[in-house]
């Protein structure tokens, strides 16, 4: 009797895994895992994912990682996602002033909050329930499933900083819109991404960043521009992790939903 038993549970659990249904989901980013949003990406996202399906049974992910820009760099965030590059991405809406406007919205009102959990907050529920927010991002063709915030942004340079004038004709990384923080102060902004400032500081082509110490830190920018200057620009939501439209209207249900449930990690 107990190795009849025995046959029949392997014989349940072989048709339950046969019925189980795998998709491959390609999810990238221009950034290393270094950076918090692409670790919250692997860390947070793609487990909850996978724990949400699980308590079903009825789907599983086979993941592809394409993370540090071994598919896009970060001036192609936006197109690796809608033109399918990747199904999941991180998309930089700081550097995509013409194609997402409403998004850059913290970079045109700088010094409002250095709470990054707050405008967390705000960004998770405008991009949802703003119709404004939520549609621009169905007409760029994805599907947003989560606010990216950093920390205040502040000055690292490789030369030090008494005074205003003291950045007149000096060169400063200031990622896509963020440029326009630089205007009247005579320093010339060079765009860029935390992925290129450290050869940039370091080989002349800049002297310095605008940038947050979340982003700072790992990508050892401190090592060529050791000098911060606290400025208090203030926290700002730069992108989120979003979704290919396409893709993800022709997901089953159930694997739709375990994405947004997912995204709010």
């Amino acid at each position: 009797m107990l190795a009849r038993l025995t046959f029949t549970t392997a014989l349940v659990l072989a048709s339950s895994a046969l019925a189980q249904e795998t998709i491959t989901v390609n999810i990238g980013s221009s950034h290393p895992e270094s950076n918090i949003w692409v670790w919250a990406m692997k860390n947070g996202f793609q487990p909850e994912v996978d724990r949400i399906l699980a308590e079903d049974g009825t789907y599983q992910i086979r993941w592809n990682e394409a993370f540090a820009g071994t598919l896009y760099k970060f001036t192609d965030t936006r197109a690796a996602v809608k033109d399918g590059i990747v199904d999941v991405g991180m998309v930089g809406t700081v550097w995509e002033g013409a194609t997402l406007p409403l998004q850059n919205v913290t970079y045109f009102a700088p010094f409002a909050t250095n709470d990054h959990e707050l405008l967390i907050e705000v960004f998770d529920k405008l991009n949802t329930e703003l119709p404004e927010l939520r549609d621009s991002w169905s007409a760029q063709g994805m599907v947003h499933l989560s606010s990216l915030i950093t920390d205040s942004y502040d000055l690292y340079t490789n030369f030090p900083i008494a005074q205003l004038s003291d950045l007149q004709n000096r060169k400063i990384n200031a990622p896509g819109t963020s440029a326009n923080w630089l205007a009247g102060t005579g320093a010339t902004p060079i765009d860029g991404a935390l992925t290129t400032y450290y050869t940039n500081i370091q080989t002349g082509v800049t002297e310095g960043a605008l940038s947050f110490a979340s982003g700072i830190l790992p990508s050892r920018v401190y090592e060529v521009a050791p000098n911060l200057t606290k400025v208090g620009v203030g926290a700002m939501y730069f992108g989120s992790i979003a979704v290919n439209k396409t893709f993800f209207d022709d997901l089953p249900e159930e694997v739709q939903d375990a994405f947004l449930a997912a995204g709010a990690v």
